[in-house]
């Protein structure tokens, strides 16, 4: 089995790590506290002219499917207990085990 950080995983905003610094991150706990942990830092994209960073629906889009990560991986993992061929091949891929 694949040892991660346990979920549930969380989107802190700019106003939660960074006052105006336009990024997200993804972690779990309490930021300030002993069990927080980020997790990944979903950064900010430059604009279409090359001068201003801005969090686009992408990016937010990308820190919400990285959050959900511990639940879809209890998800495949349960289907794969109960035989789902596809799902013990997703575990295996997750696990290094091609």
């Amino acid at each position: 089995m694949t040892e991660f950080t346990p979920g549930p995983w969380r989107i802190w905003g700019e106003d939660d790590i960074a006052p105006n610094v336009p990024c997200l991150a993804v972690g779990c706990g309490e930021i300030g506290t002993p069990t927080c942990k980020e997790i990944c830092l979903v950064d900010s994209t430059l604009d279409n002219m090359g001068d201003e960073f801005n969090l686009t629906h992408e990016d937010h889009a990308n820190a919400r499917l990285i959050a959900a990560a511990p639940t879809m991986y209890n998800f495949v993992a349960s289907r794969a207990g109960s035989g789902d061929n596809e799902a013990i091949a997703i575990m295996e891929a997750i696990d290094g085990n091609p």
